[in-house]
């Protein structure tokens, strides 16, 4: 029933967009004396409606939109009658034929703050994680800090963290809450190219979220939503920590299991085998060899922390953690967070290649942020060699440490990993690798290869964004609402360009069934959420609507603009030819999208 409920809710939503818009052309076509004739919801034949007046208020059967019908509106249609179309000024028929647009954007600024009254779920402004070297860290930003302020303007979500870095001056003053207190910050966004907009390297935080919401993506028979526990063995609540136990892209992976203790909904507990999924490499994948190189070379360390403090240097090269060895970051992580003691002794080799230990007493606040004051780089040692790769079948072990590379016409020493990975992409062919093992140096041969992606580990989603509850009393919620109009409207622009320029791929449009199905996954989510999407559903159909597209509003606004320059309006042949070129691009459009769409839901 409840879903039944969530459909009708979608339809109501499309359809009332659709209405409002066609709305704005009838109420400007009244205003100015134009004969109306059709105000239809829908294209093609009449499904049901009613006649008042001169108008024909109908729905039809093809759901792709809807349409005013006036008089002298085509060309060659008008009549010399004054309630024609083609009679009124061009400001009275600029008038008409934006005002749909218009329309929706009014409704963007009534949903937008109403959704905010009512609260909406927004991802949070908690720092999940923070690029090592990047502005965030290099400003002092740390994992966990939660964004309060941003130039002087609340931040309420991270989605605001967003919009303000993608268009900062020079430098942006932050304000972040941390450990209860307020930290002042300035940042200095840098401009990526690919993405085209600046960048602070954060992300929002995480939260456990160990459920199987769709089991047969997983191949197996579960009850959906139940909990998954461990992971061969594993806490599946430290996933993302023990990626590398888990990773396997690699021919070798084609026919393993996963065990996942899992417990359903009624309580049941009992552990079942999920078939690793390969996606087979594809020819644009990089070369790779399969493994995964230690990243604990100190580069920098933050002055007045508790890593400081102790004495870690720039170039150690960090071995041991109170005694106990770590072969990569995850595990440095997990063992000084874990630790209780009230001293940390990190085992390093310096810069000089000298066997020491760096010991200091480190809170337990310390030990939780203890990594993020610190610039790790990649060392020649081997943490991690993937199962099936090209490394394993020429016997790389983990614990080897790389240091002599041939290849082609070049030999030299392996100072850190980018020899290696400069070695993989530059050559293809076979590599003699010279490695260190338990004090005696092994020559082995390896041939890089591309690696296919693992579908199971993308559908294990143990983690999720965390989210908070965006609710504002009036007239907060009208100053945020216009606000998220503003920046809606900036991001629709911005993702525009992105496809126009290839930074994002046409395969990521969608038609009416992911239109549909988005609309269905925020009705779920409440009332709130479901204001939102059709405030931000509008903006994007006036964005669309104003696109200088005969055929579309802005086409007619691009010929009356013509006319305006011109002294006359362009001849019917011209236009009769636009509008056929508008006509046949909008249909091929929606002939792709709608191919994604089955792409995307059936194949």
């Amino acid at each position: 029933m409840l879903t039944v409920l969530y459909v009708l809710a979608v339809v109501f939503s499309i359809g009332f967009l659709i209405f409002f818009h066609e709305l704005g052309h009838f109420l400007a076509a009244k205003k100015v004396g134009i004969r109306v004739h059709a105000f239809s919801i829908g294209f093609g034949p009449r499904l049901f409606g009613f006649r008042r007046g001169e108008t024909d208020y109908k729905v039809c059967l093809i759901p792709l939109g809807g349409y005013v019908g006036m008089a002298g509106e085509a060309p060659g249609e008008g009549s010399g009658d004054p309630r024609d179309f083609s009679s009124k000024t061009i400001g009275q028929r600029v008038l008409v034929v934006s005002a749909g647009v218009i329309a929706n954007v009014i409704l963007a600024f009534v949903f937008f703050p109403l959704a905010y009254s009512v609260g909406v779920p927004e991802k949070t402004a908690v720092i999940g994680d923070v690029v090592p070297g990047g502005p965030a860290w290099e400003a002092g930003l740390r994992r966990g800090d939660r964004f309060v302020r941003i130039d002087d303007r609340k931040v309420h979500g991270f989605s605001d963290v967003q919009m303000d870095v993608a268009f900062a001056d020079e430098v942006l003053e932050a304000v972040v809450e941390r450990n209860g207190s307020e930290v002042p910050l300035r940042i200095r966004p840098v401009y990526q190219e690919a993405a085209g907009l600046r960048t602070i390297g954060v992300s929002p935080a995480l939260e456990p979220h160990p459920l199987i919401p769709e089991p047969g993506k997983l191949g197996i028979d579960v009850p959906a939503n139940s909990k998954i526990l461990r992971i061969d063995g594993r806490d599946a609540t430290r996933l993302e920590e023990e990626r590398l136990h888990l990773s396997s892209s690699w021919p070798a992976a084609k026919g393993t299991k996963l065990a996942l203790e899992i417990e359903t909904p009624g309580g049941e507990r009992r552990t079942v085998e999920a078939p690793v999924e390969i996606e087979p490499a594809k020819d644009d994948a990089p070369w790779s060899i399969g493994v995964v190189f230690a990243q604990l070379r100190v580069e920098e360390v933050t002055p007045g922390t508790a890593a400081a403090a102790i004495g870690l240097a720039n170039g150690d090269r960090i071995r041991t953690v109170d005694g106990a060895p770590v072969a990569h970051e995850i595990a440095l992580r997990r063992a000084i967070a874990d630790g209780t003691g009230a001293e940390l002794a990190l085992g390093v080799v310096d810069a000089g290649g000298t066997a020491l230990t760096r010991r200091g007493a480190v809170s337990a606040a310390d030990r939780a942020d203890f990594l993020d004051v610190i610039l790790l780089t990649g060392t020649p040692r081997i943490a991690r060699v993937q199962p099936g790769s090209p490394a394993e079948a020429a016997g790389v072990a983990a614990g080897d440490e790389l240091v002599r590379i041939v290849r082609t016409q070049a030999e030299g020493g392996a100072d850190d990993t980018a020899d290696l990975v400069s070695a993989v992409r530059d050559s293809v062919a076979r590599l003699a690798l010279g490695l260190v093992r338990n004090g005696a140096e092994v020559a082995l041969e390896v041939t890089p290869a591309r690696a296919g992606r693992n579908v199971t580990l993308e559908n294990l989603r143990v983690y999720r964004e965390r989210l908070d509850e965006v609710r504002a009393g009036f007239p907060e919620s009208l100053v945020l609402g216009f606000r998220q109009t503003a920046n809606q409207f900036v991001k629709i622009i911005l993702s525009f360009r992105a496809l126009l320029t290839g930074n994002v791929s046409a395969r990521n449009m969608g038609g009416i069934l992911t239109i549909s199905y988005v609309s269905y996954t925020f009705v779920e989510q409440g009332l709130g959420k479901m204001f939102w999407f059709m405030a931000f559903l509008s903006l994007n159909l006036a964005f669309l609507n104003i696109l200088p597209i005969p055929v579309l509003d802005g086409g007619h606004l691009m010929f009356l603009i013509f006319e305006k320059i011109k002294g006359r309006p362009l001849s019917e042949r011209a236009m009769g030819l636009a509008n056929l070129g508008g006509f046949v691009l909008i249909i091929g459009l929606m002939v792709f999208v709608t191919f994604n769409d089955v792409v995307r839901f059936f194949f």
